[in-house]
């Protein structure tokens, strides 16, 4: 209750930016098509973990959120190891850890699931599997250019949750949507009011966040509906494959009536959002970096 008292700091980090970073893979099944997309667990998808917790560290973060389909069953031991690990777990302020989503469980038809870790021993505390798929339409390939990569239509392959995790956090009751989840208001706002949700936490995949996209639309309609706030975190892929110039958003907090976008330039860039009696604001974005 103190972290939130003081003004409850929240950070997201886009973890990847180059498409060649994850696979990307179609498969058929009974005359209908759907698509995969998981890290391929390159060394420089390992290497900025435990920079993305000391900037967390450093900025005396509670919560830090990792964007959807940034998770590997190879990646997340790599999460744990670094949290459990790092001499500034005794005295840190980083609490929990929202480490992506990903096929963590190795199932087939893969599973998509957000994994929330105690920040301070590298335990898992909680999963929520995705519930809605996020199918494209010929107008979304062309949209998000991936028309190279996919063809339409296609559905994400996708073993579905069945229900919310609610999760009890002292200061804070969270709850965690995936992505689409956070389109599908009328399956969920009910359970959010009724359990006094006051944070959730959304990962997703996107193209570049901003101010007027559909995250905020989504995520005001949630905040209106429930009091909750509702922090957003997005990779640099769809930024990278559309060309767009950096920095670009990657992150937005949602409270009722009020919104902050965070913008990032790399993978391992941060931004910080605070969270308290005032409207939701930026404390510290690291968008660019120093010429070397």
């Amino acid at each position: 209750r103190p972290d939130r008292e003081a003004g409850l700091r929240i950070a997201a980090a886009p973890m990847i930016r180059e498409p060649d970073e994850l696979h990307w893979e179609v498969h058929e099944r009974g005359g209908l098509r759907f698509y995969r997309i998981h890290p391929a667990d390159r060394e420089p998808t390992r290497r900025r973990i435990e920079r993305v917790i000391a900037g967390w560290d450093e900025h005396d973060v509670a919560i830090g959120i990792v964007p959807e389909l940034c998770l590997s069953p190879d990646l997340l031991e790599c999460w744990q190891a670094a949290l459990r690990g790092r001499e500034r777990a005794a005295t840190s302020h980083l609490r929990l850890v929202l480490a992506g989503s990903g096929n963590v469980e190795r199932s087939t038809p893969p599973a998509n699931t957000a994994v929330l870790l105690d920040a301070t021993t590298g335990e898992t505390l909680a999963h929520q599997p995705k519930i809605h798929p996020f199918n494209f339409s010929p107008e979304d390939l062309e949209l998000w250019r991936l028309s190279d990569r996919l063809r339409a239509p296609i559905d994400e392959d996708l073993s579905r949750g069945e229900r919310l995790c609610v999760i009890e956090a002292g200061g804070a009751r969270v709850a965690i949507l995936v992505c689409e989840d956070l389109a599908r208001l009328h399956a969920f706002s009910a359970t959010l009011h009724a359990h006094g949700v006051s944070l959730i936490l959304v990962p997703v995949f996107a193209r570049p966040t901003k101010d007027r996209r559909w995250e905020r639309a989504r995520a005001e309609v949630y905040s209106d509906a429930t009091g909750s706030s509702v922090v957003v975190a997005n990779s640099l892929v769809m930024s990278a494959i559309l060309g767009s110039p950096t920095p670009v958003g990657t992150a937005i907090a949602v409270a009722p009536g009020h919104a902050a976008v965070g913008h990032a330039s790399e993978p391992d860039d941060v931004v910080v959002f605070a969270l308290d009696a005032e409207p939701p604001r930026v404390a510290h974005e690291r968008a660019h970096k120093p010429a070397p």
